[in-house]
């Protein structure tokens, strides 16, 4: 059986952030990079469960939310001198990447949505049914 792409790709970046993170000095273990690695792991988190099809708009939602905190940190993390330029670009590429391929599938779900048979109540592009029980 063969991953869907966009958990591959997560996975790997993942992977890669924490070997970066892993070399950090001792006072910086502790706060920036672990932020580093809770936004990673909640953006491998979500997309594994919207791919596994729970809450798919908002597990896709929060990975985007996740990559977007992950993209801030990293550039900390370079303006702090504890990652090359070299890898703050490879690592802002892969986030690009998968920012990409999550928009696409955010834009399949939303015009799913609006277009599907449940939206007799007439949800909006970034209403969840959830959203409207309440």
């Amino acid at each position: 059986m063969t991953e869907a792409p966009l958990f591959v790709k997560t996975y790997d970046l993942v992977v890669w952030l924490t070997q970066r993170t892993l070399t950090f000095p001792k006072q910086h273990r502790f706060g920036l990079a672990a932020r580093i690695m809770e936004q990673a792991h909640r953006a491998l988190e979500s997309v594994t469960l919207a791919l596994r099809g729970f809450e798919r708009i908002e597990n896709v939602e929060r990975a985007d939310a996740a990559f977007a905190l992950l993209r801030v940190y990293l550039r900390l993390a370079r303006d702090l001198e504890l990652l090359r330029s070299q890898q703050l670009f490879h690592a802002i590429e892969r986030i690009e990447e998968l920012g990409k391929m999550l928009g696409g599938w955010q834009k399949k779900l939303y015009e799913r949505e609006l277009t599907g048979p449940g939206n007799a109540r007439g949800l909006e592009p970034r209403q969840s049914r959830r959203q409207l029980e309440q």
